[in-house]
C-alpha cells in the first residue's frame, strides 16, 4: 500500500519575510511606549494632585491665621500687642523728682554735668549740686514743727557748717545782703549752742526762694532732656 503524497504546506511549511518581522517589532515597540506614556501621565497626574492638595493646606492655614489676627483698622481695645510699649515715667516737679531717689540721682548726676564736675570726688560740688543740696536740707527744716526748737537749731548749725564754713562751699546768689544776713545769723547760732534759742527762720527764705528759682530752671532743662531707662523687675512691676 503506497503512502499518499504531502500536501503543500506540508512540502513548504509557510516562511516569515523580513517585513512582517520588522512590522510586528515596530508593534511591540510602539505598545511599550504607550504603556510607559500612559503610567508617566498617570504619575503626573498624581503628582499634581499632591501639590494641590499642599496648596489647599496652606492657604487653609493662612486663613486660620488671618482669622485669628486682631484686624488694625478695628481700633480694638481688646486687643494686646505683641510687645509691650516702654513705659514712661512722667515727670512733672522738682518736689516729685526729690521723692523719687532714682529721679533724684539721675538729676545730681545732670547737675554735676552742668557743673563740669563729673570726674571729680563726690564730696567736690559745684555750684548747681550745692544748690540742690541747700534745698533739701531748707526743706527737712521746714519740716520741723515750730516748738520743736532743738532739731531747728541743730539743723540750722548743719547750714552754717555744709554752705558757709569755708568759701569752697559757699552758694551764690544775687541777693548778697540776704546771703550775708543768713550767714552772720547761723554764725550767731553756732556760737550760742544753745537749744531752747528759737533760730530766725525768716532770714531762710529769701535766700531759699533764689536757689530754689536757679535749682528749678535746670530742672526743667534736665526734664525734657531725661530718658529713663526701665530694668526688667520695674517693667514687670508696672505691667502686673
Amino acid at each position: 500500500m503506497s503512502r499518499p503524497p504531502p500536501r503543500e504546506h506540508e512540502r513548504n511549511p509557510p516562511t516569515l519575510s523580513i517585513a512582517s518581522i520588522l512590522a510586528s517589532g515596530a508593534s511591540n515597540v510602539m505598545a511599550s511606549t504607550l504603556i510607559a506614556a500612559e503610567e508617566e501621565h498617570s504619575t503626573t497626574v498624581q503628582l499634581a494632585a499632591a501639590v494641590s492638595s499642599t496648596m489647599a493646606s496652606t492657604l487653609t492655614l493662612a486663613d486660620a491665621r488671618d482669622t485669628a489676627l486682631p484686624d488694625p483698622s478695628s481700633g480694638s481695645s481688646n486687643t494686646s500687642p505683641i510687645e509691650p510699649d516702654r513705659p514712661v515715667l512722667e515727670i512733672s516737679g522738682l518736689q516729685e523728682t526729690l521723692r523719687d531717689i532714682e529721679l533724684s540721682n539721675h538729676f545730681r548726676d545732670f547737675l554735676r554735668r552742668v557743673d563740669r564736675n563729673t570726674s571729680a570726688p563726690p564730696e567736690v560740688k559745684g555750684r548747681f549740686e550745692r544748690y540742690f543740696d541747700f534745698h533739701i536740707k531748707v526743706l527737712e527744716l521746714l519740716d520741723v514743727p515750730q516748738d520743736d526748737l532743738n532739731r531747728q537749731n541743730k539743723l540750722m548749725i548743719e547750714l552754717h557748717q555744709d554752705f558757709f564754713s569755708s568759701p569752697s562751699q559757699t552758694i551764690s546768689i544775687s541777693s548778697q545782703g540776704a546771703l550775708r544776713k543768713l550767714k552772720e545769723h547761723l554764725k550767731e547760732l553756732k556760737q550760742i549752742n544753745e537749744p531752747s534759742h528759737a533760730p530766725n527762720l525768716d532770714l531762710v527764705h529769701p535766700v531759699h526762694e533764689e536757689v530754689y528759682e536757679k535749682l528749678n530752671s535746670k530742672h526743667g532743662q534736665w526734664k525734657m532732656n531725661y530718658k529713663p531707662t526701665t530694668s526688667l523687675n520695674t517693667l514687670m512691676c508696672m505691667l502686673s
